[in-house]
């Protein structure tokens, strides 16, 4: 019988233990304690042929069918958008969710229809798909208090992840292949080593996951408890990923120039998939690793669509030049900035080329920086550019404090830039960026700013800040020696390059839905 672990507490119990324990949880019960609760009905849910797998839920009595299908389809079985059913005492209830073209023939009660008023029975039967079902069974426990929540379904424990071994009886395993499942299940686990003499082809192979839809049609993970899930999971993700890599890597180290060249239509083609989602991370990252193989292509992706910008306004289809600025990043490219400068000077340009990816102010300068690795002077000049929006300015100036920090600028270079800046900001009355310097001088560690500071001050070009610069200059140089604020301001890691490109695509489009 499997264990699994209490989210009240964290400690470990078997499934009927846990069924004991969530109704008697001293942390559960001492989270109700002065705080407003609720009734909410205690849920098992397991899997009809494999048992191992449970869930204990809590919810309210008014909780409508279709938010547990929902729940269920996030934790354990959604793959492809297939139909779902409950069975309560022989009553069916159908969802119309399905993305398939499938009529539904079957006669059935409303999916709305709240848990409450269910028929009584030994248990509720919920099915996922219809053609390839899973089906799980759920049992009603008698309703404990719990605190107010925002949420329509509470998980209140699930099963441990199973440990699987690998056909070599050697250790657990980490992923498996789809099409040995079926047809020689004792060889289809894999684990870090034995997946090298495996030679189907990668789109076989997936993760072992902690659900009981593992291996059924297109499953893949568990899209709100990645807590719960098989600990080597994202090992099995590199895994899989590197059996893609190298089979692609054999075809682009090809001395077949046609069969090369396909590689890179290929894999920029990724790039330019919509909506954003692992398959165009997965090109970024095989690109990132082969990056001098596809510097021109992405350059010439990347001048395309500022092209068709220029002639006719039109807005990008997908995020592939995205991707591709972010790639080339890596490679300091003092002209491709110069290029890209005028399109970055308002925002509403910047909405219309790049979305909201470039609304994130770090991604920004991080990038600005990169770029300009071995030319800082463009960064300096972007500042001084008063037809740019200030905030756009500051990204230039906040390249600049990223290039000193990572060591690309040594300490006389970046108080020498910041005075020059300083004194051309004082000479021009340019308040635009009078703060925005102020705010510079002291990241650096002010000592031999202090006098800049305060020639800002005098000039008038802090009036309205909302800091005081010039005593904060002098406190920070009072309290700290520069070595010991640079570590504070380096641990706060918000000054950064481009060094892992796949790694910071991966965080801007962390939410794919809204770049669809």
């Amino acid at each position: 019988m499997s264990t699994g672990t209490c989210r009240y507490c964290g400690k470990s119990f078997t499934g009927s233990g846990m069924s004991r324990h969530i109704a008697a949880c001293p942390s559960r019960k001492s989270s109700v304690e002065g705080n407003a609760s609720q009734r909410l009905l205690h849920l098992v849910v397991s899997d009809s042929e494999e048992p191992d797998y449970w869930l204990h839920i809590l919810t309210a009595p008014e909780t409508p069918l279709s938010e547990i299908d929902v729940f269920l389809r996030a934790i354990w079985v959604e793959c492809c958008g297939h139909s779902s059913e409950f069975v309560a005492a022989g009553t069916r209830y159908i969802s119309d969710f399905n993305l398939l073209p499938v009529p539904m023939q079957e006669e059935s009660e409303s999916f709305d229809l709240p848990l409450s008023e269910l028929p009584d029975c030994r248990h509720i039967v919920y099915r996922y798909d219809l053609g390839c079902p899973t089906t799980l069974y759920i049992r009603r426990l008698h309703p404990i208090e719990s605190p107010v929540t925002e949420q329509t379904v509470v998980l209140a424990a699930r099963n441990d992840p199973p440990q699987i071994e690998c056909s070599c009886g050697a250790g657990a395993a980490l992923l498996f292949a789809r099409d040995l499942l079926y047809e020689s299940f004792d060889d289809a686990f894999f684990c870090d080593h034995c997946i090298e003499a495996y030679d189907g082809g990668p789109e076989m192979l997936a993760p072992i996951t902690n659900s009981p839809r593992m291996g059924v049609c297109g499953y893949y993970r568990s899209e709100i408890d990645p807590i719960g899930e098989s600990p080597g999971f994202e090992r099995a993700e590199f895994l899989i990923q590197n059996v893609t890599t190298s089979e692609t890597a054999t075809r682009l180290r090809s001395s077949d120039d046609s069969d090369r060249h396909a590689v890179i239509r290929e894999e920029i083609g990724a790039l330019r998939k919509m909506p954003v989602g692992e398959h165009n991370l997965r090109a970024a990252r095989f690109i990132s690793a082969h990056l001098e193989e596809f510097v021109e292509p992405l350059r010439e992706l990347l001048l395309e669509t500022l092209r068709r910008w220029d002639e006719s306004c039109e807005r990008p289809s997908d995020y592939s030049h995205v991707f591709a600025l972010y790639l080339l990043a890596r490679i300091p490219d003092g002209e491709l900035f110069a290029t890209l400068a005028p399109y970055f000077t308002r925002f509403d340009v910047i909405d219309a080329i790049w979305g909201e990816t470039f609304r994130v102010c770090a991604a920004r300068d991080s990038l600005w920086g990169s770029l300009c690795r071995e030319t800082p002077e463009l960064l300096m000049a972007f500042a001084l550019e008063r037809s740019a929006d200030p905030v756009l300015r500051a990204d230039a100036v906040n390249g600049l404090v990223a290039l000193y920090l990572t060591g690309n600028l040594v300490r006389e270079q970046i108080t020498e830039y910041l005075k020059l800046l300083v004194e051309q900001t004082v000479q021009e009355r340019d308040q635009a960026v009078g703060e925005i310097l102020a705010s510079a001088c002291c990241t650096v560690y002010p000592d031999e700013l202090i006098e800049d500071v305060q020639h800002l001050y005098d000039a008038g070009l802090l009036e309205g800040a909302r800091v005081d610069y010039r005593d904060n200059a002098r406190g920070l140089t009072e309290r700290y020696t520069c070595r010991e604020h640079l570590e504070r301001v380096e641990s706060i890691g918000i000054f950064s390059l481009v060094d892992d490109a796949p790694a910071l695509l991966r965080e801007l489009f962390r939410e794919p839905e809204e770049f669809g």
